[in-house]
């Protein structure tokens, strides 16, 4: 069986038919260890992020199933090749629909990512520590996929050019 308990043994937030770390794990096992047959686990997660809160949930569960599949072929399947930080990087954006929080989970700070023709491109800068970072974040629940599915499909052309304007100073203030 693949259990998943809470560390203080309240209910899970999620259905089990909705398990992205079970669905992770096994996603990495076809993928990487086709004729390989991977074992049960047992998991107990400390939860720091709301459920539906577009702040990386679902990401930090693909993560979890993904790594933990990850660390079973490291440890007993030396001899079948590993997949590279950019190939774990990617199939997990993949299976997220999107690379935003599962770039930035994995290789921590503050990251950059998305996808082009050429697959996903991803770069790390250092955060200013002369900044302080408050988040505030409200009691909603909300799909990431549902909002931005809600965004208009084209822009104006001068509100892409505003917004790039101040893309490029924020970079530029990072440096």
């Amino acid at each position: 069986n693949f259990n998943i308990t809470l560390h203080d043994d309240s209910p899970l937030p999620f259905e089990v038919k909705d398990n992205l770390i079970k669905n992770a794990y096994l996603y990495y096992a076809n993928t990487y260890l086709p004729n390989i047959k991977m074992p049960y686990y047992n998991i107990k997660i400390k939860m720091n992020l709301p459920v539906r809160g577009g702040l990386g949930s679902s990401a930090s569960a693909l993560i979890a199933g993904f790594l933990a599949a990850n660390l079973f072929h490291k440890s007993e399947n030396q001899s079948i090749p590993l997949p590279s930080e950019s190939e774990i990087l990617t199939e997990i954006a993949k299976m997220e629909g999107h690379p935003d929080n599962t770039s930035a989970a994995i290789l921590g700070g503050f990251v950059f990512s998305y996808f082009t023709e050429r697959g996903l491109i991803y770069f790390k800068k250092k955060f200013p520590k002369s900044i302080q970072l408050y988040i505030f974040i409200p009691e909603l629940e909300t799909d990431t996929n549902d909002s931005r599915n809600k965004l208009p499909e084209q822009y104006k052309t001068e509100d892409l050019v505003f917004n790039m304007g101040r893309v490029c100073t924020w970079l530029e203030f990072l440096s």
